[in-house]
C-alpha cells in the first residue's frame, strides 16, 4: 500500500509538472496572438505603445456598424461578436490591470435584446485565459458553478479547445483590425432585414435584470479610473415589442449614474427607418449604412465628452430624435 502512495505521489507530481511546463509554453504562445476574436484583439491592443483617445466597446452590432475613423480623436474599436455586458466588464477589468492601457474615453454599446433574453454568465469564460489573473473574472468564473476550481487546478484548463487556433496563429501570424469590419451590401440583405424583423416582433417576452449587476460594475470603474463614459444602443430596422421596457431598464440605471446614453433603439437615425438598402438584417447595417449611424454616434459623442467646444451637460434637439433623448457627461 505504501508503495502505492508512492507511486501515485510521484505520478502526480510529475503530472503537475507537465501541466505548468507545457502551459507556459501554450501562455506565450496566446500571449503572442495578434489577430482574431479569441484573444487576439485584446492582446494586440494591450500591446500598443499608448491606448486610443477613445475606445468603443461592443458586441457585432459594434464590429459591423461603428467605424473609429468617424471619430474626431484617435479611435479603436474593441468589438467581440457574440458578447454581453459581463464580457465588456471583464475586459475593462483586464485593461485597468494592465499598467496605462485605459483610454482617455471609453464608448460602450449597450445590447437591449441582451434584457430581453435568458442570463448567458457563461461568456465569462471567453476571458478564462485571465483566471487567477484578475479578480473579477476569477470571480465570475467561480460564480458558474463549483467545477470552476477544480477545473482551473490545471493551467492548462485555459487552453482548452484553443491549442489549433494557437498553432494556426504560431504559423500564420495576422494583424488585428481592433474589431470592425463593415459588410458589403448584397442582394440578399432586404429580405433579411424583413424576415429576421418577423422573427423578432414574434420573439416571446421576457424580461432580464442579469446584466444590469455588470453594468454597474462597469460604470463604477470608469468612475474609479476617471474616465468619462458614454452609452448607446443601436436602432433596429423594426422596433421590437420588448424595446421600451428594455430600455427603460438601462436607463433607470444610468440615469442614476449620471451617464450619457444614446439609445438609437428609441430614436433611430431617420435615414435609416426609411429602406432596408442600408441593413443586412433588422439589427445589423451592411456597408451603406455604417456611415449614417457611425457618424450620428461620433458627432454626440464628440459634443459630451470632456474638452469639446460643443458639450453639453442637459438635454439637446438632433435630427431624428426626440426633445426628452438625455445627453448628460458622465460624472
Amino acid at each position: 500500500m505504501r508503495q502505492f502512495f508512492v507511486f501515485l505521489s510521484i505520478f502526480l507530481l510529475l503530472l503537475l509538472a507537465f501541466d505548468r511546463a507545457v502551459s507556459r509554453v501554450l501562455n506565450r504562445a496566446y500571449a503572442a496572438m495578434r489577430g482574431g476574436q479569441n484573444g487576439g484583439q485584446l492582446n494586440a491592443y494591450l500591446a500598443q505603445p499608448r491606448p486610443p483617445e477613445i475606445l468603443i466597446m461592443g458586441n457585432s452590432r459594434v464590429y459591423h456598424n461603428i467605424s473609429p475613423d468617424s471619430f474626431r480623436r484617435p479611435a479603436a474599436n474593441l468589438a467581440h461578436n457574440g458578447t454581453g455586458q459581463v464580457f465588456h466588464t471583464g475586459v475593462l477589468h483586464v485593461l485597468r490591470q494592465a499598467p496605462q492601457k485605459l483610454p482617455a474615453a471609453l464608448v460602450l454599446h449597450i445590447d437591449l435584446d441582451e434584457y430581453a433574453q435568458p442570463p448567458k454568465p457563461e461568456e465569462i469564460t471567453r476571458l478564462n485565459f485571465y483566471y487567477g489573473r484578475n479578480p473579477y473574472v476569477t470571480a465570475q468564473m467561480n460564480a458558474l458553478s463549483w467545477s470552476e476550481r477544480v477545473k482551473n487546478v490545471s493551467a492548462l484548463y485555459r487552453h482548452n479547445g484553443r491549442v489549433f487556433s494557437l498553432a494556426k496563429a504560431w504559423l500564420r501570424p495576422v494583424t488585428s483590425d481592433f474589431g470592425y469590419k463593415p459588410i458589403a451590401p448584397s442582394q440578399r440583405d432586404s429580405l433579411n432585414t424583413l424576415y429576421s424583423g418577423q422573427r423578432r416582433l414574434a420573439q416571446p417576452r421576457l424580461l432580464n435584470r442579469a446584466p444590469l449587476r455588470a453594468l454597474r460594475e462597469f460604470v463604477a470603474v470608469c468612475k474609479a479610473a476617471g474616465v468619462p463614459l458614454v452609452c448607446f444602443s443601436s436602432p433596429y430596422y423594426q422596433r421590437p415589442p420588448y424595446l421600451a421596457e428594455t430600455s427603460a431598464l438601462v436607463d433607470s440605471l444610468l440615469r442614476a449614474e449620471h451617464v450619457a446614453y444614446l439609445n438609437y433603439g428609441l430614436h433611430p437615425v431617420a435615414e435609416l427607418q426609411r429602406s432596408t438598402r442600408y441593413w443586412r438584417d433588422d439589427t445589423h447595417l451592411n456597408a451603406r449604412g455604417v456611415p449614417l449611424q457611425s457618424q450620428a454616434l461620433a458627432q454626440q459623442v464628440a459634443a459630451l465628452l470632456p474638452g469639446s467646444p460643443n458639450k453639453r451637460a442637459h438635454a439637446t434637439t438632433a435630427p431624428g430624435r426626440q426633445k426628452n433623448q438625455r445627453l448628460i457627461a458622465v460624472k
